[in-house]
């Protein structure tokens, strides 16, 4: 698959966070030595990417274990080293552990019944705060009062007014962005079509998911998806409304660039499939 060939189920993958990384430098240590669940596989291991500012390393892991398993796993063997469960959150199939000056990540896709589950081990020296932060931000009166740290992208101007939640580098210029603001999904899906024009990206699609439905939901979504190419490169632009304060004009923004070759899996493919 190439960086500008776009699979429209991916696009709903937002919703959860995955990291992605680029090629390995330095040794992580504990990313070599950690063991692995029954019948897994390693796609990549300790690559280095930048998750708000901070240098991180990750492997990237195919297990017939669920993520139930998984996460069971590691905090078993994890406890066994004297690392302490920082955060779990459940729903979203993440678990963060510390020890000391250190932070160990577990992030895991599930793919569905039958299907194998895409994890990824992280090691940073700070924390994230990544899922933290977006549940508080998300909350009923949560509301982003300044910028998570990192960067934006540098060819793409962010939505005036928005404040930063998450930002993710890989080394070979691909990112994930997600911004909160104080716009309708519409409105910001606008801006950024007039922002783009006449720019080296061009605009080839401009998606509603409700005409993408195999059912009439009861209530339609607000969400507006932006798919943009320039070369070889992509990007996608998804914006909907915040679940917790579905009466006010809030939305998350995301931004995608160059990054569907991660998400797309032998799972993700059989999934489409079904």
């Amino acid at each position: 698959m190439t960086k500008n060939k776009i699979n429209i189920a991916l696009l709903f993958m937002a919703a959860g966070i995955f990291i992605f990384l680029g090629k390995a430098l330095a040794m992580d240590e504990l990313l070599w030595t950690i063991p692995l669940p029954k019948d897994t596989s390693v796609l990549w291991k300790d690559k280095d990417a930048e998750i708000n500012g901070i240098a991180v390393r990750a492997t990237h892991i195919r297990s017939a274990a669920s993520p139930k398993e998984i996460i069971g796993f590691y905090k078993d063997y994890m406890g066994g080293q004297d690392w302490k469960v920082k955060d779990f959150f459940e729903n979203q199939n993440i678990i963060a552990f510390s020890h000391k000056d250190r932070f160990f990540y577990v992030a895991i896709q599930d793919s569905g019944p039958g299907l194998p589950s895409d994890a990824f081990l992280v090691s940073s020296p700070g924390d994230l705060a990544i899922c933290r932060m977006i549940t508080s931000c998300l909350s009923a009166d949560g509301k982003m009062e300044k910028d998570a740290g990192g960067k934006d992208l540098p060819d793409v101007a962010r939505y005036p007014g928005s404040k930063r939640m998450v930002s993710i580098f890989t080394p070979d210029d691909g990112g994930v962005l997600m911004y909160d603001a104080d716009a309708r999904s519409g409105e910001i899906a606008d801006y950024f079509q007039k922002q783009l024009k006449g720019s080296a990206w061009h605009l080839a699609m401009r998606i509603n998911p409700n005409t993408l439905m195999h059912f009439t939901p009861k209530k339609e979504m607000d969400v507006t998806i932006l798919v943009f190419e320039k070369d070889e490169d992509s990007l996608v632009i998804i914006a909907s409304p915040l679940p917790s304060q579905p009466k006010s004009k809030r939305s998350m923004i995301a931004m995608v660039k160059n990054m569907f070759d991660e998400l797309y899996s032998p799972a993700t493919a059989a999934k489409e499939e079904e």
